[in-house]
């Protein structure tokens, strides 16, 4: 028997496969499109989230879903809700031109 097949100490999980798949899916929403003011999520805010919408989504599992199991949901998906990449959007030469040949006719056009 290989130590990886012994039986481990401490609680089974009880979350489904199918409940941390509705927890990703939701990460990767906007908490703004679920009634939040918030842009992003924070895990704070999803854990409370699932724990009151997850039992009513056939997910009954996670309504006494913490923070810290959030982050190792989140963290084993290596999602990260609350940080947004940003990037710049590289231009060539030509586009550059035609931008400053632009707002030189919209300051031509304001004076």
């Amino acid at each position: 028997m290989a130590l990886d097949e012994r039986p481990r100490p401490g609680k089974e999980p009880v979350i489904t496969p199918e409940a941390k798949a509705w927890l990703v899916s939701l990460a990767c929403d906007k908490a703004k499109d679920h009634g939040y003011p918030h842009e992003l999520w924070t895990t704070r805010l999803l854990a409370r989230h699932a724990r009151e919408q997850g039992p009513a989504a056939g997910h009954g599992c996670l309504a006494n879903l913490v923070q810290g199991t959030v982050c190792k949901i989140l963290g084993q998906e290596e999602i990260r809700p609350h940080k947004v990449r940003y990037y710049l959007e590289k231009r060539d030469a030509e586009s550059n031109r035609r931008w400053r040949r632009s707002c030189a006719s919209i300051v031509k056009s304001k004076s």
